[in-house]
């Protein structure tokens, strides 16, 4: 690739006050110029054959030569030059990867070439980001053999974009002068029209941006391309209005619609709001972290408004309404992708309307922050952990609803003792877990862990549900024990007077569990603390019980302990030991299956990953969630 600017930068390349101070600092005197590379010849290197006809003044001719090309004068054809063009972007949008070595930083400008009053989303690529980032980034992706060399990705990434610029005649030597950011704003137009974009790319070339522009303009005159002014910017919009281009501030700007670069060159002459001035966006932005690599927001208010228009449209049934009406108590919604040392991290943040939240809703995300003591049940070599807290709170809010919402369901499942003053859901504590893991065995199981505060309520609303479990035909067959008559009779007694009866019981440790006779031996305990577990094995729940009463519990596990310190856990956290589950998986396949597990590149590929991990907190005003990929 001799005379390109390679996309991958050397390893050793030493930090400058450019590295920090981006594309400005660039231009100071003692940074070499950056070499433009090859590109193929513009239009004044080689004119174009003359038109057969003089077209109108400021539109690309049409013609033979248009007729002779690919999906000339087609629709299809039309698109095909937006399509390119977005390519273009869509490959810097995918592609923060692609140049992180580059060491120069980033800023935001693209955010300020956004209307805000027509954005609903909006997605930004930072193609320089700081140098913290690009080092995690570069010592993650050395993790991963498959990957190849930088060379290999560098070559495998402009092959890709050659193939998608070949229709408008242009390749790979573009990335000559794309500079910093990549972002594209979506207005959805939800009930009213057809989705409109504008797709924008930051350049430090603006004379060979430029230059490839009209090339690729003439390379594509069966586009119809006309010239117009908007507010001293020159707009080119093919003949149908599927495509529109400019410059503008130093970014390329391609449209589906001229409406929508126009929109983009308002917001950039500060004659329309910009995205970046806006509240929702700002707060909900402030929430994430400073440097990252990417950046999503999604306008949840506009959203919920635009779909509540078209299901109106479409004759929705409107009790919809009180979903919308969620979905708009949610102002803006934003999310950033980020390197982190100890691996890759998505962050999460949703900003609340709170003059828009039912006083149930307002008291659950107002609850405070506590710790779930369930966690000291789990065993210490589990693969999988999912805990919660303050469900009771939810639980209240759902038997409400369903009473006013369903009242036929309210009272079956009120007389099962799942809900109402005595039942289950009134006497929950808050915290429940779910884990995965070996039981006694070694084959991997799942339990339940929930706490409650009557381990009376809670024994009787488990047997009531064994009880109708096993009354379904369907559901005894799977289980492979036949079916009996649902009992009048309450308590685990019960379960046990017919020799027809598929339960078991035994005592372990001072606790009654409850399992199924059969090749799906499920069953379930309640201490006497009021805790309920519910598992696919006796074998399991007895971990379970001993890992509370003297076991090593998942919270004294280093993997653990060193995944969930990186994120927020007091509104909930899923943990997964990649490696535990990978080996897991591979321990109960069939042994003729094994080696072809092995050999996945999947498989192959999660050896550097240790765990993934998610967290979440907040309170009535936003909540926060972090995703790690931990790779240590």
């Amino acid at each position: 690739m001799s005379g390109q600017r390679p996309i991958f930068g050397p390893i050793d390349t030493p930090f400058r006050q450019s590295d920090i101070d981006g594309r400005y600092a660039r231009q100071m005197n003692d940074e070499p110029t950056k070499p433009q590379g090859e590109r193929p010849p513009t239009p004044s290197d080689v004119p174009p054959p003359p038109p057969p006809e003089v077209p109108p003044e400021g539109a690309w001719p049409l013609g033979d030569d248009a007729q002779a090309r690919p999906g000339a004068g087609g629709r299809g054809g039309r698109r095909a030059v937006v399509v390119a063009l977005i390519a273009l972007v869509v490959f810097a949008l995918g592609g923060a990867s692609a140049a992180f070595l580059l060491m120069r930083g980033s800023d935001e400008e693209l955010l300020g070439m956004m209307p805000a009053d027509s954005t609903d989303v909006a997605v930004v690529a930072y193609l320089d980001p700081g140098a913290s980032q690009k080092v995690n980034l570069l010592r993650i992706a050395d993790a991963f053999p498959d990957l190849g060399t930088r060379e290999d990705m560098e070559n495998g990434l402009r092959s890709a974009l050659d193939e998608a610029l070949d229709p408008i005649g242009l390749n790979s030597a573009v990335l000559d002068w794309v500079g910093v950011e990549a972002g594209i704003a979506v207005d959805l137009n939800v009930g009213e029209a057809e989705p409109t974009f504008v797709a924008l790319i930051d350049t430090d070339d603006e004379d060979a941006a430029a230059a490839d522009l009209e090339e690729a303009r003439a390379n594509t005159p069966e586009q119809g391309w006309r010239s117009s002014d908007h507010d001293g910017v020159e707009v080119w919009s093919n003949e149908d209005d599927q495509a529109a281009v400019a410059m503008v501030g130093g970014a390329v700007v391609v449209g589906n619609a001229t409406a929508a670069v126009t929109g983009a060159i308002d917001a950039a002459h500060g004659r329309a709001p910009a995205l970046h001035e806006a509240e929702a966006f700002t707060s909900v932005v402030s929430q994430l972290p400073e440097s990252k690599l990417g950046l999503l927001y999604v306008d949840m208010a506009r959203l919920a408004e635009g779909l509540r228009t078209l299901t109106q449209s479409l004759g929705g049934d409107p009790s919809a309404d009180a979903a919308f009406d969620d979905l708009a108590m949610m102002r803006g919604f934003a999310m950033s992708l980020s390197a982190e040392p100890d691996g890759l991290a998505i962050d999460g943040s949703t900003v609340f309307d709170v003059s828009k939240m039912s006083d149930d809703m307002r008291a659950q995300l107002s609850a405070p922050d506590v710790e779930n003591r369930l966690l000291g049940w789990v065993p210490g070599d589990a693969f999988a952990v999912a805990a919660v807290q303050r469900i009771d709170l939810a639980a209240a809010t759902f038997a409400s609803e369903l009473e006013t919402s369903d009242p036929d369901s309210f009272r079956q499942l009120e007389r099962l003792g799942v809900i109402g003053s005595d039942g289950l859901l009134s006497n929950l504590s808050g915290d429940v877990v779910f884990e995965g893991g070996p039981d006694e065995t070694g084959r991997p199981g799942v339990a339940a862990i929930i706490g409650t505060d009557d381990a009376a309520v809670a024994r009787r609303t488990l047997d009531a549900l064994a009880r109708l479990a096993l009354s379904d035909s369907l559901l005894a067959s799977r289980s492979g024990v036949r079916p009996f008559a649902v009992s009048e009779d309450s308590g685990t007694a019960a379960l046990f007077r017919s020799s027809a009866s598929p339960w078991r019981s035994e005592d372990y440790r001072g606790v009654t569990i409850v399992s199924l006779v059969g090749p799906v031996p499920a069953g379930y305990a309640v201490t006497s603390d009021g805790t309920a577990i519910v598992a696919t094995s006796p074998e399991h729940i007895k971990r379970v019980i001993d890992t509370n009463e003297d076991g090593a519990d998942i919270t004294e596990d280093p993997g653990f302990t060193a995944a969930v310190s990186s994120v927020p856990t007091s509104a909930g956290m899923l943990y997964v030991d990649v490696q535990r589950a990978r080996d897991a998986i591979r321990a109960a396949l069939p042994p003729d299956t094994v080696s072809r597990f092995d050999e996945a590149v999947i498989v192959r590929n999660l050896g550097p990953i240790a765990a993934v991990v998610v967290g979440a907190e907040g309170d009535q005003d936003h909540q926060r969630f972090r995703v790690l990929v931990r790779i240590p």
